[in-house]
This record gives C-alpha cells, structure tokens and sequence, in this order.
C-alpha cells in the first residue's frame, strides 16, 4: 500500500468508528472518501501535467492532514465518550490511550514514508538494472550481425573484383538485411549497383549512406556519378559544387574522378 492509499485508509477508519454518524458527517466522510480516490487514481495516469497536477494535490492534502491529527483525537475522545446503558454514563477517557494512539499513528507515518522511499530506491535500483542488461544485449547482438555481415561482405568483395556484379549485389543485399546501419555496405552496393546500370537504386544507397555518416566522401562522390549515369546534367554540377564545399581537401580528388567517367564510356 503506498503512501496515499494509507491516507484513503485511515480516513476510512477513523469514520467507520463513529456508530451513529448523522447525514451532515456522512457527507463529508463521502467528500474526504472521493477527494482522497480521485487523487490515487491521478496519481496513476499516464498523462504527466494530471499526474503532476495531482501530486501536488496530494502533498498539499497530506500537509492538511498532520495539520488537523487534534481533530482526529477529538473524533477519538467523541467515540470513547457516546452514551452507554440509555445515555446516562460515559465511558471514561483515557488520555494516555490517545496520546499513545497518536504518537503510534506518527511513526506509522514515518515508516511508511520510509518503505515507500526504499521501494523508490529499489524501483529505480531494478530499473537501472534493466537499462544495463538492455544495453550489454544490444552491445552483444550489434556484435554478432556486424561478425556475420562481414563474412558476407567478404564474398560479396571477391564477387565484385571477379566482375561477378550480379552475385556481387545479391551478397550486398544480405548483409545489408543482417546490419542494416552500415554506411560502408551501402557504398559498396551502390557501386555495384552502378555497374549494372542501376542508377536509380544506386542513387538512394547513396543518400542512406549519406543520412548514416555526413562526412561519407565515397557515398557523395558515386552520387555525382549516379547523375552522370542518368544523364541528369544540372543536378550533377549541383551536387560536385556541394561536395566541393563538403569536401574543400578533396576537391582535386573529385575532379580526377569525374573525369574517369567519359573515360569510361569512350
């Protein structure tokens, strides 16, 4: 039972103990009864300004509640002293009883405030716990697929130098749906790609490579030859002016390279 639930509870107590409650009294049992429901539930809503709104709500009703502790020990004294054998005697008061009922109720207080702070501790002990195990998972299972899309990359390496482009690509494909963040393997599909003849393809493996790292010289570079190929003129000098921009070391570099195309087609 957390904290604001015993607050429901002991509400709940202190008013059942009156025999004879009269209308006015029940209303505001029902009152507190609803006031103090309301807010439990809040208290669990996934919607964080309802949570937040109400556990303030709830501080705010506690602070009230240590506040009016003489209104129960009234509440208290009330039930001890009703009428007995037709109203003729009272039961006697025991002060000490009271005294000791409310010092009990304060350290009840006390510990639960502090069972609830240990389950906090060890609600987030157990969470971070989880993160950890979560991570060391991911850690060991990037791992594996990076262990295994290079045994295939390697064959699809030696396809590629063979002129094999078909197996080549068909190799490319499977390590890329094992590891699927490696920008290296959709440069060298692309360049695949592009010895077939399919530019297209090999223009989007070359804006993923991009997306994966920025800094992807080989990615910009066959992008500007995937334009040539496609006999896409403008958008090619567009996108040298940007490499050369991107790449102000390379530029010379750039240059040789695209001058090997028309070789390539002579």
């Amino acid at each position: 039972m957390d904290l604001y639930e015993g607050a429901f509870e002991k509400i709940k107590d202190v008013e059942s103990k009156r025999e004879n409650p009269d209308l006015d009294d029940f209303e505001e049992f029902m009152r507190k009864v609803e006031e103090v429901n309301k807010m439990v539930h809040a208290l669990t809503s996934s919607n964080k300004a309802e949570y937040e709104e109400a556990s303030k709500k709830a501080s705010a009703w506690l602070k009230n509640q240590k506040k009016g502790k003489s209104d129960d020990k009234e509440l208290l004294e009330e039930i001890i002293n009703e009428p007995t054998d037709g109203g003729n005697h009272k039961k006697k008061i025991n002060k000490t009883v009271i005294n000791e009922n409310a010092l009990k109720d304060e350290k009840t207080e006390q510990s639960t405030g502090l069972d609830n702070l240990n389950c906090n501790e060890m609600s987030q002990e157990a969470f971070m716990k989880s993160v950890e195990e979560d991570a060391k998972k991911r850690s060991e299972d990037r791992r594996q697929r990076k262990a295994e899309s290079d045994v295939i990359k390697a064959e699809a390496s030696k396809m590629f130098a063979a002129k094999d482009y078909e197996k080549a690509l068909d190799l490319y494909n499977k390590a890329i749906e094992v590891r699927k963040d490696s920008y290296v393997l959709y440069n060298n599909r692309a360049l695949t790609l592009l010895n077939l003849g399919l530019n297209n393809r090999a223009l989007n493996d070359c804006e993923t490579a991009l997306k994966l790292n920025e800094t992807n010289f080989k990615a910009a570079a066959l992008k500007a030859k995937a334009y040539f190929q496609l006999g896409e003129d403008e958008k090619k000098n567009e996108w040298m002016e940007e490499v050369r921009k991107m790449f102000p070391d390379r530029v010379k570099e750039m240059e040789e390279y695209e001058a090997s195309w028309s070789e390539e087609t002579e």
